[in-house]
């Protein structure tokens, strides 16, 4: 009898184990399939941004052939090493901001309606053009004042459409023209 019963108590056991080692695999499955996903996107936006890094590159060259051969009324001036972070218009991001938008409609201080790859924020006059990494960008939304202080007015926001994506940008330094 005593046989029995630890024969049962070893099956039910046994059975717990695999019934734990298949949950265990199955997590391992949704992480690495997670993982995947993430991956997909990041390659993705990658490639969205190395195209329009060749765009705006072939772009700025065509500019530059135009100004070359205008009367050079445009210039294009260096401002300097900027510290460039990234936002939504999320509450998070935009605070009380970001509360009863017309149709989720995200406008910036100026006026103007933001475009991710077009908008930033920033302490220079709307609608300054900026050139960073080759993109042309346009001041369309003001930085906070206590951020402006903090980085003494070397701050660039740029405007990306979901929070992901801005977190994902984090905080960086590169060197910004002022197109004038």
């Amino acid at each position: 009898m005593k046989s029995k019963l630890l024969l049962i108590l070893l099956l039910f056991m046994f059975g717990m184990l695999v019934l734990t080692l298949q949950q265990n695999d199955r997590m391992h499955e949704l992480e690495i399939q997670s993982y995947e996903n993430r991956l997909i996107k990041v390659e993705n936006r990658y490639l969205r941004e190395k195209e329009r890094h060749e765009e705006t590159k072939l772009e700025l060259a065509y500019t530059k052939r135009i100004l070359s051969d205008k009367d050079k009324q445009v210039q294009i001036k260096y401002l300097g090493k900027y510290t460039v972070t990234a936002y939504c218009g999320c509450e998070i991001c935009c605070g009380d901001y970001a509360l009863n938008r017309t149709k989720g409609i995200v406008y910036g201080a100026s006026g103007v309606e933001l475009q991710e790859g077009v908008s930033v924020a920033s302490s220079l006059p709307f609608g300054t053009n900026l050139i960073i990494e080759g993109n042309k960008y346009t001041v369309q939304d003001k930085t906070a004042e206590w951020i402006e202080d903090k980085y003494e007015d070397k701050i660039i926001d740029f405007y990306f459409e979901n929070h992901s994506d801005a977190v994902d940008f984090g905080k960086q330094v590169k060197d910004v023209y002022v197109i004038e």
